[in-house]
């Protein structure tokens, strides 16, 4: 048997990337739209596997996020003092303004995702990209995992709030119109559609 060639590789355009990206942004918009403001809590995991896409994903220990792609050198705002799961989600409606600091310095993603946004004890906390990844990979986005720990139990359940408040802020970030866009995709088609019922009837 002959050993297996590999295959040509072809380096997406530009363009490309960026018919990727409007993809991605918009999966992410209507599964927000879903968990926000239709409470169909099971899109959440969407919501983390497009987060992985656009700001943490790898490629064989290498970043291959897609907004540095489309985006140069993108620069976030770092968080307020919200580490503190049980102090943040006490109950109250929650804003993006109350996770991050508006007068923090940018910095760069590739420390933003690293930054602790979660922290039970000294030896517990997540990162950004950790509360990303146990969703998208261990709790419903590519995998379901048999095996979590009791952090990674507790942080499926607070996560959530998290998740939400990172993929508005990631929209903001990228001058996404959320609520024209929602509109657009999904309310007007719906009342085309239903104004149509109610001539046939």
């Amino acid at each position: 048997m002959e050993p297996k060639k590999e295959k040509e590789q072809y380096l997406r355009s530009d363009i490309n990337h960026f018919e990727k990206f409007t993809q991605c942004v918009e999966m992410l918009e209507v599964s927000l739209f879903l968990v926000h403001r239709l409470e169909i809590d099971s899109f959440i995991n969407v919501i983390a596997t497009q987060l992985r896409i656009l700001i943490c994903d790898s490629n064989r220990g290498k970043d291959n996020s897609l907004l540095p792609k489309v985006v140069d050198e993108p620069l976030l705002l770092s968080f307020g003092n919200i580490t503190d799961p049980y102090k943040f989600l006490n109950g109250e409606r929650r804003t993006v303004y109350d996770l991050f600091d508006d007068n923090s310095k940018p910095v760069a993603l590739g420390e933003w995702v690293n930054q602790i946004i979660i922290q039970y004890d000294s030896k517990n906390y997540y990162s950004v990209k950790d509360l990303i990844k146990t969703f998208a990979e261990k709790d419903g986005g590519a995998h379901v995992d048999s095996n979590l720990n009791w952090t990674e139990i507790i942080t499926t359940n607070v996560g959530v709030n998290y998740l939400i408040l990172i993929a508005l802020y990631i929209l903001h970030c990228i001058s996404a119109d959320y609520d024209k866009d929602i509109k657009e995709l999904i309310l007007d088609p719906l009342n085309v559609q239903n104004k149509d019922r109610e001539n046939v009837v």
